[in-house]
């Protein structure tokens, strides 16, 4: 069995791609534009044995800000979405899963990594915590797919009767949708974004600045969906497309326009053209807050096809866990049991109290 830590500069990467199907997200210049976007290394693991094969991409981040020391610590996290833990067809087998996990858990901690939280992808990583149950896995919640081997009208009706209604009413007002090439629609994309976030009072983590929008116009399957109305753009939101699986990545609908839903025509529009082009599933992922928050009703009533979304949790060094949390918690002036009662992982960097 042989281990390899990758940048996205390396070769590797795409070699390693090319052996199992993965998303946008797994992609080196995907996992390179985040890495830049909350300023933290970029890397994979890429553990093979013969023809079996696990690949990971995260970010290594500096936790010194809440370190009381002067050594240097480090923890890792996914890239924003659903990057997840890839095993490839011959990879799907108990023996090798178990012990290749090992193998990164053992190679994290001799680098001196005091943490790592993982996002699982909820279509390529199924199953994964048959594969791996000693690895840490929460299950977090359900997302929302809808199932692009449905004839067009088994997706219609496969809609909630809100939303069909809020279909029908758009297109009666004139809306329509279409992709566009995204680069040439940025800024106009970027002004509906925004505007949605603080329509939301959206937290800081969901705004993105110009530079990360730029960089991902550029990136192969990167795909841009409008509604216009008037020659008024209404609603927008991307779409990653790689290997079968489109994925809703970030959208919204502008102020002047919101309460005529035209977001519902943007994510009906973009499982038609998914459709089209022959791919699987379009997935739009899970809500902010469970399965039960507006966002995930809003989702569901697009398809009745769910996925479990699970996350890793792992401390890999309790003992520099525990001086991080008291010693951000002293600076909150908190306790650590408030920290650790929060339920954000890792509890030095919780929502709540974190200042960083």
């Amino acid at each position: 069995m042989q281990l390899q830590i990758i940048g996205p500069h390396d070769a590797a990467w795409a070699q390693a791609l090319a052996r199992t199907p993965h998303d946008v997200y797994h992609t080196a210049a995907y996992v390179a534009t985040e890495g830049r976007r909350i300023d933290a290394e970029p890397a994979a693991v890429v553990v093979t044995c013969g023809e079996q094969q696990l690949f990971l991409p995260y970010l290594l981040r500096s936790c010194d800000q809440f370190a009381d020391s002067d050594d240097s610590v480090r923890d890792i996290i996914s890239p924003y979405g659903y990057p997840g833990l890839l095993l490839n067809d011959a990879g799907l087998d108990p023996e090798f899963s178990a012990a290749a996990w090992s193998a990164v858990v053992a190679a994290w901690k001799d680098a001196g990594v005091c943490t790592a939280f993982l996002r699982m992808h909820p279509i390529l990583s199924a199953g994964i915590e048959e594969l791996l149950p000693n690895a840490a896995l929460v299950k977090t919640g359900l997302t929302v797919a809808a199932d692009l081997h449905l004839d067009e009208q088994a997706l219609w009706m496969g809609l909630g009767h809100n939303h069909r209604r809020s279909l029908e009413r758009c297109r009666k007002q004139g809306f329509t949708a279409r992709f566009v090439a995204f680069a040439e629609y940025l800024e106009p994309y970027r002004e509906v974004y925004n505007q949605t976030m603080d329509r939301v009072k959206a937290k800081d983590a969901y705004y993105f600045d110009e530079a990360y929008f730029r960089e991902l116009s550029e990136q192969p399957g990167v795909h841009c969906c409008i509604v216009e109305v008037e020659n008024h753009i209404a609603a927008a939101c991307l779409f990653f497309e790689s290997h079968g699986i489109v994925q809703a990545h970030l959208g919204g609908s502008a102020n002047d326009y919101y309460r005529q839903s035209p977001f519902h025509l943007c994510l009906y529009h973009a499982m038609l053209w998914a459709k089209g082009r022959g791919n699987r599933w379009l997935h739009l992922g899970g809500g902010v807050g469970g399965d039960n928050d507006p966002l995930f009703q809003f989702k569901a009533g697009f398809s009745d096809a769910r996925f479990t979304y699970y996350t890793a949790r792992l401390i890999l060094d309790e003992r520099l866990y525990r001086q991080l949390v008291e010693a951000t918690a002293t600076a909150s002036n908190a306790t650590a049991d408030d920290l650790l009662a929060s339920n954000f992982f890792p509890a030095y960097r919780s929502l709540r109290l974190e200042k960083v």
